[in-house]
């Protein structure tokens, strides 16, 4: 799908558009905008190479970790992004760690694609499995309507003990951050993945963490660059500044963050 046929199928539905799209058949010329689009999900549309839709091995774990965890709606750059950090952190001392499981999509994908019971790594799993804390929500993020998010996420901690239940270097840690953190036996961190959706506990994920990730190592942050959850991402930009590092935005609304 073009940038020209997008505009064309919203011209009533947005106000505005037309006086674009009148301005994009003045530019048919331009051939970038005449290139069907390599990548459309989750808000990010290029025509640049995406090859690593063409993966066969990504492919493959992609749609096992769909099946095994009854997902239907993963945006593949997001998931290779995290492939990459994963994939990055076997070179590594150190765990892996996810605050913020879900149903264990990502989780399940990286164990695939690390082949995880083949390596000296443990991967912890950490989630309440029941749904958000919510007295836990600050007021900007109940005006945003995350207090109305995951309001059917429960009992799910079943369904995520089979799908890892082949994976004997996954573990599976119930309960809420940050009081659960002390039962994360992780010593050292490769790789930490916080997606849990409100400020507080990240903030509180990444503080306990810090200290055990190692050098090389990296934190992606979910949420960060999503509109809805701008308190989160200020929170990270102030907790990057006190360790004179930076917060680095992808396009696909994740960020990164390195440790030194």
């Amino acid at each position: 799908m073009s940038a020209i046929r997008i505009v064309k199928d919203n011209l009533k539905r947005i106000p505005g558009l037309l006086h674009v799209y009148k301005r994009i058949q003045k530019l048919q010329h331009c051939k970038v905008l005449c290139q069907p689009f390599t990548y459309t999900h989750n808000g990010l549309y290029t025509v640049h190479n995406s090859s690593f839709m063409d993966d066969h091995t990504f492919q493959q774990a992609f749609r096992e970790a769909k099946a095994a965890t009854n997902w239907s709606h993963p945006a593949p750059w997001r998931c290779y992004v995290n492939v990459w950090a994963a994939t990055h952190s076997k070179n590594l001392k150190g765990d892996l760690v996810e605050c913020g499981v879900y149903k264990g999509f990502t989780s399940h994908l990286l164990c695939r694609m690390l082949d995880i019971d083949n390596t000296d790594k443990q991967f912890h799993l950490v989630d309440s499995y029941e749904g958000l804390d919510y007295d836990n929500l600050t007021d900007s993020e109940r005006q945003s309507g995350l207090n109305t998010k995951n309001v059917n996420y429960h009992d799910l901690l079943p369904g995520v003990q089979k799908a890892f239940a082949k994976f004997k270097q996954a573990r599976v840690v119930k309960g809420y951050v940050p009081q659960i953190l002390p039962e994360v036996k992780a010593e050292t961190v490769s790789y930490l993945h916080i997606d849990m959706n409100y400020m507080h506990p990240e903030i509180a994920a990444a503080e306990y963490f810090w200290e055990r990730m190692v050098p090389g190592a990296v934190m992606v942050l979910d949420d960060y660059g999503f509109r809805k959850h701008i308190e989160q991402k200020l929170a990270f930009d102030e907790f990057a500044t006190r360790r004179d590092t930076l917060v680095l935005p992808l396009p696909t609304g994740q960020g990164l963050i390195f440790k030194y």
